[in-house]
């Protein structure tokens, strides 16, 4: 396969998910629809906050990225049109930190969900630059994380394009560095989506 220099998985609908906790259903369903859409051409939304709340009421201390994926490959999400949706399989990206690792993954099978720890003071969708800023050793590491979707990379410039639940101004741009130190997890769909009209 020959490597592309740009990758970017640019019909990606853009949320806010204001002041709920729900990152993780933010970033997730968008990385779905986006899957749907490239694969089948259909562009489909979820109850994305009435899936959250569900969600909360029964996955006990299980991961919420973990129970998302889990979910939606065992039972499937039924998208607010009525049609059921379920993927073939997921996985974890190993090898998280190499980048020639992630913009392969990000070639051949297309957007991820990703984590990142968050550090006091560190902004993730500064406003007067398109590009993350790095960690400063003096920023203290807080106890929550946040989720978001990669949707693309610049491969000379080393830079993973992600987008975030945050409204406008939520498209930016992650050097290497970065994401290196800040990464805590990544997943990608794997195998493609089935669709149904149960």
């Amino acid at each position: 396969m020959l490597r592309a220099d740009h990758v970017d998985f640019d019909t990606a609908e853009i949320y806010d998910q204001k002041t709920t906790l729900a990152c993780t259903a933010f970033s997730f369903f968008t990385l779905l629809s986006e899957y749907v859409q490239q694969e089948h051409g259909l562009k489909l939304e979820f109850n994305i906050l009435k899936e959250f709340d569900e969600m909360e009421k029964v996955r006990g201390k299980k991961k919420r990225v973990w129970w998302l994926f889990n979910h939606c490959k065992t039972v499937g999400f039924k998208a607010k049109s009525g049609e059921l949706v379920k993927i073939k399989g997921y996985r974890p990206l190993t090898q998280k930190k190499n980048f020639k690792k992630l913009s392969t993954t990000i070639q051949q099978s297309g957007p991820l969900v990703f984590a990142v720890h968050r550090y006091k003071g560190h902004k993730l969708n500064p406003k007067d630059t398109d590009i993350v800023e790095p960690v400063e050793p003096s920023m203290k590491k807080k106890n929550v994380g946040h989720a978001m979707m990669v949707r693309g990379f610049d491969y000379p410039g080393r830079l993973i394009k992600f987008q975030n639940s945050w409204g406008d101004n939520s498209i930016k741009w992650m050097p290497l560095a970065v994401w290196q130190d800040i990464i805590k997890y990544a997943f990608y769909i794997e195998g493609g989506t089935i669709i149904s009209n149960k």
